[in-house]
Formats: structure tokens, C-alpha cells, sequence
């Protein structure tokens, strides 16, 4: 299964800090997205728009340019997914793997069962208990961590999504319900603080 990791080309030393991180990881970058260097005119001409009444529900705020980059970079691995017809375990550059992680468990879990699998994530509302280290997302927040398989992607990837971007974190959660979606109740992929590395996502 291929791995990806999302960097934006202004932070590489997040990358380097991952690679440094996990030496033993073979894993492709994927050149992520900057929001500030996409123009609303270049959104609409490569297809896009924004939800334009957009308002998020817990910070109260707009959506960012920062934003958009994120939900794009996803968007773009999702396509890649469907085009090339194989499952992608993606990683966000401020993740980070525990001991708990296990690559062949994964591979068994998405190949037959599970067509979206969270590794690190925060649930929030409540999720519904599965099977042994599983739940059902219910309203799962990150995109820090996951494995998407082709059938996931083409329910992801979709006009109406396309013409009206809205934050990963608040598309995803939208779709739970067409998704055969689980995730780790105790997750096995972690964030480095936001404290340590900033933040490319908020603010205009």
C-alpha cells in the first residue's frame, strides 16, 4: 500500500522533522496546496468554488485560504486514488506513528472491510463501538491520518463537493454515511502540537 505524505513546499522542515521521525517509512511527499497562492478566479477556472455562506461551527469563523489549500490537497490524492485504482494510507507532515501501528493490520482491515480507516483522528460527538480496536465515526475532526480505498474516493470525489468546498474536517464527517468507515478507538497516529510547529491552515 502506497503512503503519502502532504507537505506544503514553504515547510520543509516539517518534513524533515518527520523523516527524522520515521527513517524506516517509505513513503512518497505530495507537494501540498498553499490556499494563499490560489486566486479565486484560478479556483473557478480549475473548476472549484467555495461555500460561500460558509461559517465554522465551532470557531464561528469563514472559511480560510488555508483551508481551501487543505481540502484541495486531499481532493487531489482522492483523484489520484480513483485514477490509479489502489488504496493510499495518507499522513499529514505533523503526524506522527505510535507503537500501536501496525501496517499489516491496516492492509487487512481496508482490503475487504473497511473502505475508510482513520488512524488519528478526534471524534466530536460520540462514536458507535464496533468490533475490537474499532468505532464508527460519527463526527470525526483531522485529516492527520487515514487510508482511503478507490470506492471511498468515488463517493468523496463529487460535483456538488467540487463547487462548494468547505473544510476536510467538516466535509468528511458530511459523508460518514455513505462511507463503510472505522476508525482506532485509541489512535495510532498522532499530532505534533500545534504549539511546536504553528499552524499553515488558520487565519486568512
Amino acid at each position: 500500500m502506497k503512503i503519502v505524505v502532504i507537505n506544503l513546499k514553504e515547510r520543509e522542515d516539517r518534513l524533515k522533522l518527520f523523516g527524522e521521525y520515521h527513517p524506516n517509512l517509505g513513503f512518497e511527499v505530495v507537494p501540498a496546496v498553499d490556499g494563499k497562492q490560489v486566486g479565486y478566479k484560478q479556483l473557478l477556472d480549475l473548476g472549484f468554488d467555495i461555500q460561500h455562506n460558509w461559517i465554522d461551527p465551532i470557531l464561528k469563523t469563514p472559511l480560510t485560504k488555508g483551508e481551501v489549500g487543505c481540502f484541495l490537497s486531499h481532493w487531489r490524492i482522492w483523484e489520484k486514488c480513483i485514477a490509479k485504482n489502489e488504496k493510499v494510507l495518507v499522513l499529514e507532515d505533523d503526524a506522527r506513528l505510535t507503537e500501536d501501528f501496525n501496517l499489516e493490520e491496516i492492509e487487512e482491515l481496508t482490503e475487504e472491510t473497511y473502505d475508510f480507516l482513520y488512524l488519528g483522528w478526534k471524534e466530536m460527538e460520540e462514536s458507535l463501538p464496533l468490533s475490537g480496536k474499532l468505532v464508527k465515526p460519527v463526527y470525526p475532526y483531522w485529516a492527520l491520518g487515514y487510508v482511503i480505498t478507490p470506492n471511498a474516493a468515488r463517493i468523496l470525489v463529487n460535483d456538488a463537493a467540487k463547487k462548494n468546498i468547505i473544510p476536510v474536517d467538516e466535509y468528511l464527517p458530511k459523508k460518514m454515511p455513505d462511507l463503510r468507515v472505522a476508525g482506532y478507538s485509541t489512535n495510532v497516529v498522532n499530532p505534533v502540537s500545534r504549539d511546536e510547529l504553528g499552524s499553515n491552515i488558520l487565519g486568512k
